[in-house]
């Protein structure tokens, strides 16, 4: 009685395990597998204030082309990174082959 009550208890926690490891182990970022090229279309530097902080920020804009669907891709990073990102630079993109939107700047 006691070997199959570990049997079962075996068959139910493996499928769980799986779940548990496809959902942390498995990101959104692991799927994007493919890249592309992306053009910087527009960069803008900005300070940022709040109550406890002040910061800068710059925010990319980057146009990319898959199976002739042109996406745009906008990421924000902390600091004054503008000059890294002049308008007209060639930037990969890094992309989802399934949900070619879903994408990220290969820095």
């Amino acid at each position: 009685m006691g070997s199959h009550a570990f049997i079962y208890g075996v068959i139910i926690a493996v499928p769980i395990l799986a779940l548990i490891a496809r959902k942390f182990y498995i990101t959104e970022t692991s799927r994007m597998t493919s890249q592309a090229a992306g053009k910087v279309i527009s960069v803008e530097q900005r300070a940022v204030s709040d109550a406890n902080e002040r910061r800068t920020e710059t925010e990319v804009v980057v146009i990319y082309t898959i199976a002739g669907i042109e996406y745009q891709l906008k990421r924000v990073f902390p600091g004054e990174r503008a000059v890294q990102y002049p308008v007209g630079r060639e930037i990969t993109v890094q992309y989802n082959p399934a949900t070619p939107s879903m994408a990220q700047l290969m820095l």
